[in-house]
């Protein structure tokens, strides 16, 4: 029982009586004549009752709602039975569609996709130009590949061909928005991030970061806006943070995105997926998650650097956001070097 009284003085933050006093002090009281079981009894039912909530109960409430690491379903009921609506959002960074064996196969990453049904997905590493004498966006591949294109309309075109029983239609979005000019090292269009969705973007917003070396590949955010049932909105934001093992450029340039979010999005409910090129403890990701939240999801998601480091994160804030579910790294997937992510949030 001391053991018992210990916890709850823990949990509560206020002092407890000790059962011997508490016995006493009825014993002497109108309840003098009880039987001194049913008084033991009496005092410590709503104390074991306590105890049952916190060592049982509460941890199984935590687990219900927090997001899954691995595996889940595929395919879930969008719409939730209280009219809400459940977005699943998928962020992957594809490297201009050069596979992970160094092959420019485009069709590869729409597969990708197609496979998780994703309802949001944000982009990073893509080009409006494609292929330019031997490179795509900014890897060497040193081999002919199809007519330059806009890469995200072209993701979108193809989804729409191959995907249009789950969704994918005229209504869907494709923004884009190249944070780096790719002529200043010779070669054609811009190299940056890209939001497709199965829904129509009620506004689109874009951020380039502020330099923080001269020279250095330019950097930035795009949110996409978008209404769901109920009325609620949300906005979907992809990002990709400079590469820097310092850490000092990420952590600048998170802190531009969060006064960004704030300051000219206004706030509210808020996804935030992309390529941190951080791993985690690093004071970028620390920040982030102060501000944020983050989901649970802690594997790999870049294989092909030092054994297998995490880059890419998924984070989610906004009083009309009131569960995260299915948070996981598609581990098997060979479309990129960098894994995809994905997590379905209730708005």
């Amino acid at each position: 029982m001391s053991m018992i009284l210990h916890r709850v003085k823990t949990w509560t933050g206020t002092s407890v009586m000790s059962l011997d006093t508490k016995m006493s002090q009825l014993k002497g009281g109108r309840l003098s004549l009880l039987p001194a079981a049913l008084l033991q009894a009496a005092v410590s039912l709503p104390i074991l009752v306590l105890c049952v909530f916190h060592a049982v109960l509460k941890p199984v409430s935590y687990k219900l709602l927090a997001p899954t690491l691995q595996g889940g379903s595929k395919r879930r009921q969008r719409t939730s039975p209280r009219g809400r609506t459940r977005l699943k959002v998928m962020t992957f960074n594809i490297r201009c569609g050069v596979d992970r064996s160094g092959s420019y196969d485009l069709a590869r990453c729409v597969a990708s996709i197609l496979k998780e049904d994703p309802d949001v997905v944000l982009l990073q590493e893509v080009t409006d130009k494609g292929y330019c004498e031997g490179w795509i966006g900014t890897t060497f591949v040193g081999e002919p590949t199809p007519e330059p294109k806009d890469q995200v309309s072209e993701i979108l075109r193809m989804l729409v061909e191959s995907g249009g029983a789950q969704g994918w239609g005229k209504q869907a979005t494709a923004e884009y928005v190249g944070p780096y000019q790719l002529e200043k090292i010779g070669r054609k269009g811009s190299y940056g991030i890209g939001v497709i969705a199965k829904r129509k973007a009620e506004q689109t917003k874009s951020l380039v970061y502020k330099p923080c070396v001269e020279g250095r590949q330019g950097r930035g955010a795009l949110a996409c806006e978008f209404k769901v049932d109920g009325g609620a909105r949300c906005w979907m934001i992809c990002t990709h943070l400079q590469h820097d093992p310092t850490g000092y450029e990420q952590e600048f340039q998170v802190a531009e995105l969060l006064g960004w979010i704030d300051e000219e999005l206004g706030g509210g409910n808020i996804v935030v997926g992309g390529d941190f090129n951080a791993t985690p403890g690093f004071m970028p990701l620390r920040i982030m998650e102060k501000a944020m939240g983050r989901g649970r999801a802690e594997e790999t998601t870049f294989p092909m650097g030092f054994g297998g480091i995490r880059l890419d994160y998924l984070f989610v804030r906004g009083n009309a956001i009131r569960r995260v579910e299915e948070n996981k790294v598609l581990s098997d997937d060979t479309a990129s070097d960098h894994f995809p992510m994905v997590c379905t949030v209730e708005v």
